[in-house]
């Protein structure tokens, strides 16, 4: 499952259920916006994509 969050000035920021930095938004549900994955649509989407990884 994902998770959407509006943030100011990024937009909705996409999550996973699993992700750490859901935390933050815990107690802001005026926050969360309904959002899932289609699994049949077909087609290209540009975004943006930030990876942050840990070493």
């Amino acid at each position: 499952p994902v998770l959407g969050f509006v943030s100011a000035g990024r937009g909705i920021v996409i999550h996973t259920a699993a992700c750490r930095n859901i935390a933050e938004y815990s107690d802001k549900p005026d926050k969360w916006v309904d959002v899932e994955w289609e699994p049949t649509i077909d087609g290209e989407f540009p975004v943006e994509v930030r990876v942050d990884t840990a070493n």
